[in-house]
């Protein structure tokens, strides 16, 4: 599809991994779905840690063409100045995949949660 997002892997290499870092000393809590080329949930998981590190069920040839979404839930800055975080990587035998590391981030703001989402197309 045009525009999308695109996260290329080997078709020889390990497992993949996701890890949805919540950074800046801040608290949340992360979702991720993982559905098939068809549209069918493969799989789904959630977690509050700062670091939360997920595998992604099925054989490298059934996530070829999957789309991975993701989403987190930041308790916000309460200080003017006070930034916010969210990096999800997608890795490979331990290395970020090309087109695997999305980070996002906000200037200073003055809000108690913020909501970020995002998806990408897993491809060899």
């Amino acid at each position: 599809m045009a525009g999308e997002k695109v996260a290329k892997f080997s078709k020889d290499g390990g497992p993949l991994e996701i890890e949805i870092e919540i950074g800046q000393n801040k608290t949340g809590k992360c979702n991720f779905f993982l559905f098939d080329k068809n549209g069918n949930q493969l799989q789904n998981g959630s977690g509050k840690k700062t670091n939360n590190i997920f595998q992604l069920n099925g054989t490298l040839k059934e996530l070829d063409g999957a789309l991975l979404t993701w989403d987190a839930t930041i308790n916000g800055p309460n200080q003017p100045g006070q930034t916010w975080k969210v990096t999800m990587t997608i890795r490979q035998d331990g290395q970020a995949i090309k087109g695997g590391v999305n980070p996002n981030g906000d200037p200073p703001t003055f809000q108690l949660v913020h909501v970020m989402d995002d998806k990408v197309r897993l491809e060899v």
